[in-house]
Order: structure tokens, then C-alpha cells, then sequence
């Protein structure tokens, strides 16, 4: 019996040992899975490091290259202020020329006109006298004529001199204008000497006609003494034929003066000629001046298209990198809460996570505050410069924008910068908010970019969006993220977890946008969604949608180092 006893205790002990040793072989599986997974999270941890190290030093390179853009903005504007202000000043310049110029012609009209007046005068005086100054006069007619039309031409010209007060011109413009201001100089000088010319004219015609006039006196004084006195009849006819004979010579030199009078009057025609030919040149070398003031200002517009365009590509990669990075923050925050594990250094590693989402959120909304400004900017260039009509307004982004890529639309509660996912609900198809249950109270929880459902995956063609979405300085109650309750795993679904995929009455479709505020530029949506492309979320690699964690379910290796791969 002692034996028996013994046996059947070493049958026992027997089995104890065998169940031990498969417990050992247990934990010796569990231990190698451990180990794994250790060494999945290391490389993951050294991946994340890495692409950190990427994305700052690109955001580096685009403040650099931002900054170098301003600068050359800011001298650029500059250079073309003072460029302004020195065209101004030269066209001011040109404009009061023109001004003397116009004084200085109607003064020679005048003095033209004065002629005429005198020529009139002495056509009164005899036959001959009346026969030359009837020559003079038609060539002064003539020469009026002349200057009337090269003063209407000045007078246009004035008039576009006026209009183009505005305009800016090459510098070869200044030398041409230098040029200009010798020949009017020039001219100047030339009709002072013509003027000098036609007063020395008018003085020999007045001292001819004071000679004829002395002349004719004494004729009349002879004749008289000859009918008084007619014995002394023949030395008075002597004397009569005497001085009929200086008559003779008077006419003679007064005929020589009108020819030289006539050719003065001749060489002022041709110089009024030259000029009117000179201001012909100078509209054409303006016309000229003004096209290639045209094209400039055409390359002007071209370069701040381009340069407003390469402003909006840097901000959007600016905007995209910050994203991948608030995204990179939440799953690892999600995957230190999912470890259910209450350790210090855990729940440190968390608030040291948080405070960098924090910060990298708060860059976010000051990159989209200044993307808006720059939008408000382009909008009043394009709306207040009517000088450059083909300015277009430039699109946010270049490509459009797919509906799939944001599955569900802004509820009326969202933040215009919503968070981070809790971990309760990185891999479950929730309810739209849109579409809440009657009997389910909505908690003030803001609204997270949820996972697609298996039938949304594929991106949808592009739907035309309204231009204002988001209402950036209406924001809401967001709780602080990072603190799920247990008893609600579901934000929108307090009374516990949903049903197993989308609820019956209300499936997933693509909703359109409603535009909220239509006075308000346009602001990404969800951007949590919009992952960097070298770390795409895992819900989007076409496996199937996982149902909500559980309290106190922990994941398996697989399923954790998928999801640090990922992250």
C-alpha cells in the first residue's frame, strides 16, 4: 500500500513537473515575443528620430529660403519706389518745359501778328511798297499757319506728356531727353536770332517810311512853291526830277531790304520745320518709351504671380510638415496609453508628448493665421491694382483637393485646429457627427478625423468645394486630449461602444460641405488627414477595419508593432 501511495504521488509530482515545464515553455514564447516586439519598437523609435531629423532640417531650409524671398521682395520694392520718384521728377521736369515752350510760341505768334498789323500798315503807303508787303504778308500768313499747327502738335503732345505723368520710363530715356532740352536750347537761340533779325526788319521799314514820308513832304512843299512862284518853274522841276531820282534810288534799297526780310522769313519756315520734325521724332521715340513700359510692367506682374505662387507652395509644405508631425505625436501618445501600463516614466513620456503636440499645434494656427493674411494680401492686390487686369487670383493649392480625403464633414462644434485622435478610437468607423442619435446626449467633445470605411478607401473624383469652410476665430470647447475615459470609449457614444460597424440607419456617405461662413478664406479641414506621404495611417493600407479596444484588452505583438511602424 506505502508503494502504491508513493507511485501514485510520484505520478502526480510527475505531472506537476510536465505541467511546469509546458508553463516554462510558455513563458519562454511569451519572453521571445517580448523581445521581438522590443526590438520592433527600437527600430520604430530610431525611424521616428530619423524622420524628425528630415522634417526639421527641411523646415530649416524653408525659412531660409522664406527669409531670403522677403529680403529680396523688400529691395525689390524699393528699387521700384525710387525709380518711380525719379520718373516723376524727370516727367515733371518735361512738363514745365513744354510749358515755356507753348509761352515762348504764343509769343512769337504775337509778335507774328504784330507783323502782319505793320505789313497792313505799310501796304497804305504806296503801289509797290503795297505789292511787297502784300508777298511779306502772304509768307507771314503762311509761317502763322506753320506755327498754329506746331502748336496744336505741342498741345497734344502736352496733353499726352499729362497722361503719361504716371508711367515710368527706361534710363535710356534720360539721355534722349538730355538730347531733347540741347536741341530745344538750341532752337531757342534760334528764334532769339530770328526775333533780334525781324525787329532790325521792322526798324529799316519804319525808317523807310519816315524817309517816304519826309519825301512826300517835301513834294508837297515844291509843288506849292511852284504854283506860286511860277518863274522859278524850271529849277523847281529840276529839283523835282533831282529828288523823284533819290525817290528812284529809295525804292531800290527798300526792295533789297524785303528780299533779305523775306529770306529771314524763309529761314524761320525751315527751322519751325526742323523742330515739328524733331517732335515727330521724339512721339516715336515716346510710343517706343511707353511699350517698353508696358512690357516691364507685364515681367513685374509675371514675377509676382511666380513669387506669390512659390509663397503658397512653401506654406503648404510648411503646413503638410507640421501635420505629419502633430500626427506622428498622437500615435505615439496613443500607443504609450494603449500599453495600459501606470508607470511614472509612461505617463511622463506622455505630458512631455502632449506639450510638444501643444506647441507644434499652437505653430500650426500661427502658420494658419499667416497663410490667411497672405490670402487677404493677394486679394487686395488683385482688387486694388486696376493697372494690371491680368492678374488672376491664385488658388490655394495647385491640385484639387478630393472629397475622400475627408470622409466626414465639420460638425458646427469642431475647432478650426482640431486635435489629435484618443486612443480609444484610432481604428473604428464612428457615426458621423452629423448624424447623431435621438437618445444619445452629444458630449462637448471635438470632433477627430475618423478611419475610412472599407467601401470609402478608394479616393472618389474631386468634388467642387465651397471657397470658405472654416470660420478660424469661431472656436469652441476642446477638452484636453490624452485623458480618455474608460467608461466612454466612444466620445459620441457615452452610453457605450456602438454597434459592430457604421449603425444601420445612418451609413457613411459623402456629405457635402456646407459653407459656414462665406466671409472667411478657406483652412484645411481635417488635417490630421493629411498624412505625410512616407508614413501613411494604417487604416488606409486596405485591411480591414479593427473594432474599438476594450478596458483592460491589450493588443497583440503584431497589432502594436504595426501600429509604431506606422507612426
Amino acid at each position: 500500500d506505502m508503494l502504491e501511495v508513493k507511485e501514485r504521488k510520484i505520478n502526480v509530482l510527475q505531472k506537476k513537473i510536465e505541467n511546469l515545464q509546458e508553463q516554462l515553455r510558455d513563458k519562454d514564447k511569451q519572453l521571445g515575443n517580448l523581445k521581438d516586439r522590443i526590438k520592433s519598437l527600437q527600430t520604430d523609435s530610431s525611424n521616428t528620430d530619423t524622420a524628425l531629423a528630415t522634417l526639421e532640417e527641411a523646415l530649416s531650409e524653408k525659412e531660409r529660403i522664406i527669409e531670403r524671398l522677403k529680403d529680396q521682395r523688400e529691395r525689390e520694392d524699393r528699387e521700384r519706389l525710387e525709380e518711380v520718384e525719379s520718373y516723376k521728377k524727370e516727367n515733371k521736369d518735361l512738363k514745365e518745359k513744354v510749358n515755356s515752350l507753348q509761352i515762348e510760341l504764343t509769343d512769337k505768334e504775337s509778335s507774328l501778328i504784330d507783323l502782319k498789323e505793320h505789313a497792313s500798315s505799310l501796304a497804305s503807303s504806296g503801289l509797290k511798297k503795297d505789292s511787297k508787303l502784300k508777298s511779306l504778308e502772304i509768307a507771314i500768313e503762311q509761317k502763322k499757319e506753320e506755327c498754329s499747327k506746331l502748336e496744336t502738335q505741342l498741345q497734344k503732345k502736352a496733353h499726352e506728356v499729362e497722361q503719361q505723368t504716371g508711367s515710368r520710363t527706361n534710363p535710356e530715356y534720360v539721355d534722349r531727353v538730355k538730347l531733347l532740352e540741347k536741341e530745344v536750347s538750341y532752337y531757342k537761340d534760334e528764334a532769339t536770332k530770328a526775333q533780334t533779325e525781324v525787329e532790325r526788319l521792322l526798324d529799316i521799314l519804319r525808317e523807310v517810311e519816315t524817309e517816304k514820308n519826309d519825301k512826300d513832304k517835301k513834294i508837297a512843299e515844291l509843288e506849292r512853291q511852284g504854283g506860286k512862284d511860277q518863274t522859278k518853274k524850271s529849277p523847281n522841276i529840276k529839283l523835282g526830277q533831282g529828288d523823284k531820282k533819290g525817290l528812284g534810288q529809295d525804292p531800290r534799297k527798300d526792295s533789297s531790304l524785303d528780299g533779305g526780310h523775306h529770306l529771314k522769313l524763309e529761314e524761320l519756315m525751315n527751322t519751325l520745320e526742323r523742330t515739328r520734325q524733331e517732335l515727330d521724332s521724339t512721339k516715336q521715340r515716346l510710343s517706343s518709351t511707353q511699350q517698353s513700359l508696358q512690357e516691364r510692367d507685364t515681367h513685374l506682374t509675371n514675377m509676382r504671380q511666380e513669387r506669390r505662387k512659390q509663397l503658397e507652395e512653401i506654406l503648404e509644405m510648411k503646413q503638410q510638415a507640421l501635420l505629419a508631425a502633430i500626427s506622428e505625436k498622437d500615435a505615439n501618445i496613443a500607443l504609450l496609453e494603449l500599453s495600459a501600463s501606470n508607470k511614472k516614466k509612461t505617463q511622463d513620456e506622455v505630458m512631455a508628448l502632449k506639450r510638444e503636440r501643444d506647441k507644434l499645434m499652437h505653430q500650426l494656427k500661427q502658420h494658419t493665421q499667416s497663410r490667411m493674411k497672405l490670402i487677404a494680401d493677394n486679394y487686395e492686390d488683385e482688387h486694388y491694382h486696376p493697372h494690371a487686369p491680368h492678374h488672376q487670383p491664385q488658388p490655394l493649392h495647385a491640385q484639387p483637393q478630393s472629397q475622400a480625403q475627408y470622409p466626414h464633414p465639420t460638425h458646427a462644434q469642431q475647432s478650426p485646429y482640431p486635435h489629435a485622435p484618443h486612443a480609444q478610437h484610432l481604428q473604428h468607423p464612428q457615426v458621423p457627427q452629423q448624424h447623431p442619435h435621438p437618445q444619445q446626449p452629444q458630449p462637448q467633445y471635438a470632433q477627430h478625423p475618423q478611419p475610412l470605411a472599407p467601401h470609402q478607401q478608394h479616393p472618389r473624383p474631386p468634388q467642387p468645394q465651397h471657397p470658405h469652410q472654416q470660420h478660424p476665430q469661431h472656436p469652441q470647447h476642446v477638452p484636453p486630449h490624452g485623458h480618455p475615459t474608460p467608461q466612454h470609449p466612444h466620445p459620441q457614444h457615452p452610453h457605450g461602444p456602438p454597434q459592430q460597424g457604421p449603425h444601420p440607419q445612418h451609413p457613411h456617405p459623402q456629405h457635402p460641405q456646407h459653407p459656414q461662413h462665406p466671409q472667411h478664406p478657406q483652412h484645411p479641414q481635417h488635417p490630421h488627414l493629411a498624412q505625410h506621404p512616407r508614413h501613411p495611417s494604417p487604416h488606409h493600407r486596405g485591411g480591414p477595419t479593427r473594432g474599438p479596444p476594450h478596458a483592460g484588452h491589450r493588443p497583440s505583438p503584431d497589432q502594436d508593432d504595426e501600429e509604431g511602424i506606422w507612426a
